[in-house]
């Protein structure tokens, strides 16, 4: 029994004690945003973001709420050199506080970086303990370092929260979410391609690329011609759209609009608002919502495959012209939204599996488990067939009377 309190006393000694390489929170600089371009002579563009604590603490005059506190809650430090890692090195050398990863919650990488592949920078910051894996991912029209200097929340002090619950709350229908982990797992796969959000500034002229991608593809009433970004507004940094990746290299961007037609086939919407117009003018705005995932069947018996595609939905009347809704108005309603999402859901897919040769859906995973073996898998050469592949989409949408429900949702085939 001695022997056992002598151990319990040693060991209170020995948690009292002080060590110099133990730091305090504040000897820290907090990154919150990495930015990745290119440079010069070969080099990395490397901007750090940290988080201003005499901002975020308000232990300024002003405080870290104040009017002009919202630009101020990031110092922005941006440097070239041969590598990502190196580069904080550098910044641990210019700055009294030593650089801390742990609170990183997005890296952007430039759009050249891009379409040149960035899985060997996801890579590093995978094997880099600090990095959560997620850590969002990003893609800029411009630079990234213009992009960091421009994100000015004005509703949150702290920049960190501002960022997560931007990608992170459950109403950011129109914006992609795709972290580290997931870029790791999907990059090199042939089951499922990636998005990522495609970022820019609000108050400057987009890039020619990007301009030509969003007048392409015409949706309808919700669509690039009433763009999902805001007009005018304090905070010049906005999320475009999304960056489409085939394996991890870029090959080309869409509208906002166009990640809620790929949340519909992957069952993921919850509640966003959608407007449809009538043969007379008539707009309804509509509350959409998936009580059940898509049924989505990958045929790979014959050549080409085939894919049947059932969406159902359940929509609530927001918004309707002043006039009388009678139990035929309430089916025209329904024939016109599914008419309407056939069609667009048709036109994202033509143009990411026709055009852009890329499965952000996941068709691949589905038609995968059709084959016994991964030797059959294989031989059937999916990567090359994709592109060529047959869908027929169904939309069975159920519009909610006022007070009762029209139809029970029930998963049919058609």
């Amino acid at each position: 029994m001695k022997k056992i309190v002598l151990i319990v006393v040693c060991f209170c000694f020995l948690l009292s004690g002080c060590s110099k390489s133990q730091r305090e929170v504040d000897d820290y600089a907090y990154v919150i945003a990495i930015g990745i371009d290119k440079g010069e002579n070969n080099n990395l563009k490397v901007t750090l973001s940290f988080a201003n604590p005499n901002k975020i603490g308000g232990g300024s005059d002003k405080g870290g709420g104040s009017k002009d506190g919202g630009s101020e809650n990031l110092i922005n430090f941006t440097t070239e050199s041969s590598g990502i890692f190196n580069s904080l090195n550098v910044a641990n050398d210019n700055i009294s506080k030593v650089v801390n990863l742990s609170h990183v919650k997005l890296i952007v990488f430039s759009k050249e970086i891009a379409k040149t592949g960035i899985l060997k920078y996801v890579d590093g910051f995978v094997r880099e303990l600090r990095v959560r894996p997620v850590t969002i991912l990003a893609v800029c029209d411009k630079e990234p370092d213009e992009y960091l200097k421009k994100i000015s929340p004005k509703l949150e002090v702290n920049p960190e929260k501002y960022i997560n619950d931007l990608f992170e709350k459950e109403q950011t229908t129109f914006i992609v979410k795709t972290t580290l982990r997931d870029f790791y797992s999907f990059a090199n796969s042939n089951v499922k391609d990636l998005c990522l959000p495609y970022l820019g500034s609000n108050d400057e002229e987009k890039s020619i690329e990007y301009k030509e991608d969003d007048k392409e593809m015409s949706y309808n009433i919700d669509d690039n011609e009433t763009s999902q970004t805001p007009k005018d507004t304090e905070n010049k940094s906005v999320v475009l759209g999304s960056a489409f990746f085939k394996g991890d290299k870029m090959v080309g961007t869409g509208s906002n609009v166009e990640n809620l037609y790929n949340l519909l086939l992957m069952g993921k919407v919850k509640d966003v608002s959608y407007s449809i117009e009538d043969e007379d003018g008539f707009i309804t705005e509509l509350s959409i919502t998936q009580r059940m995932k898509p049924e989505i069947k990958i045929d790979t018996s014959s050549y080409l495959p085939k894919a049947k595609i059932n969406i159902f939905l359940e929509a609530d009347i927001m918004t309707i012209e002043d006039r009388s809704v009678s139990d035929n108005e309430y089916l025209k309603i329904e024939e016109k939204l599914n008419n309407d999402l056939k069609k667009n859901i048709e036109k994202y897919l033509d143009k990411t599996v026709r055009k852009l040769k890329v499965d952000t859906v996941g068709f691949g995973n589905k038609a995968k488990r059709n084959f016994l073996t991964w030797q059959n898998w294989e031989d059937y050469n999916w990567s090359e067939k994709f592109s060529n592949i047959m869908y027929e989409v169904n939309v069975d949408s159920s519009v909610i009377r006022f007070g009762l429900l029209n139809k029970s949702l029930q998963k049919t085939s058609k």
